[in-house]
């Protein structure tokens, strides 16, 4: 996982949706949310899964807001280290986790988003990812989207109507959905990078990752992680015969993997 320094949120203000980290605001830097879900598989609510929203922000130009879900069980779904970021030097919002386990006798289903916006300086290339491992979880899944908003608002997660999760998003996709299906016990991993891909961000924007995991009683999803980031101008294409264009598309290279190679610690 990402090592990041951070505040942490308090577990028990976690399962309550207390905690209140600051406000969605628009202007004077950059601000995040991470709200979430917990249902069954007729999309009712279990008891404790509402989890936020919660707010920070924010922060300086060029700062990087944090909300950190910590460590905290919501019937059943045991979740170990959540920690989300909004990163405006990089232009990078990130979300990652050390692991799920559903200790419940019955599947859950596990609707995020995290959400940030009033990134600055505008930008014309997105790239993506999302990664992890299930362990013991035949017919669970994962879906994973990203979004890019040129109008500069916020995503969330509000609820669930008629077994569907009620998402208000921002902007519109980024890429191409990814969805993947455990089809067996084993340690089964995921990983899947997009990009670049064309946005067109004049000026300030928001992005939004938004994830939706099935967990099967008894499965664990560990090491899950998932990031967008942008960059102020298209890649070039390299010209094979140009020392110069291949330097300069190593140098963007560079940043991308900065923002989105994870950096695995023992759980």
């Amino acid at each position: 996982m990402l090592r990041h320094s951070s505040k942490w949120l308090p577990a028990a203000l976690a399962l309550t949706g207390l905690a209140f980290l600051g406000a969605p605001r628009t202007a004077h830097g950059v601000n995040l949310e991470f709200s979430a879900v917990i249902t069954d598989t007729a999309g009712v609510i279990v008891p404790g899964g509402v989890i936020g929203p919660f707010f920070a922000g924010p922060t300086p130009p060029g700062g990087t807001a944090e909300i950190n879900t910590g460590t905290f069980v919501a019937d059943g779904i045991s979740v170990t280290n959540g920690l989300h970021t909004a990163n405006d030097a990089l232009k990078l919002i990130d979300s990652t986790v050390d692991q799920l386990i559903n200790l419940a006798a019955a599947t859950r289903v596990i609707n995020v988003v995290v959400s940030g916006n009033n990134f600055t300086s505008g930008a014309a290339t997105a790239f993506t990812n999302v990664d992890g491992r299930f362990l013991n979880a035949t017919g669970s899944s994962i879906t994973a989207t990203w979004r890019d908003d040129p109008a500069n608002q916020l995503s969330s997660v509000t609820g669930v109507v008629g077994g569907m999760p009620v998402l208000t998003l921002a902007g519109n996709p980024v890429g191409v959905p990814f969805n993947f299906v455990a089809t067996g016990p084993q340690l089964l991993a995921f990983a899947n990078s997009q990009g670049p891909i064309a946005v067109n961000d004049p000026g300030n924007f928001g992005m939004s990752l938004v994830f939706a995991i099935t967990l099967m009683p008894g499965a664990t999803l560990q090491d899950r992680g998932q990031a967008e980031q942008k960059l102020p101008g298209a890649i070039p294409e390299i010209d094979p015969g140009s020392a110069a264009s291949a330097l300069t598309c190593l140098g963007s290279g560079v940043m991308i993997l900065a923002g989105l190679r994870r950096k695995r610690t023992p759980a």
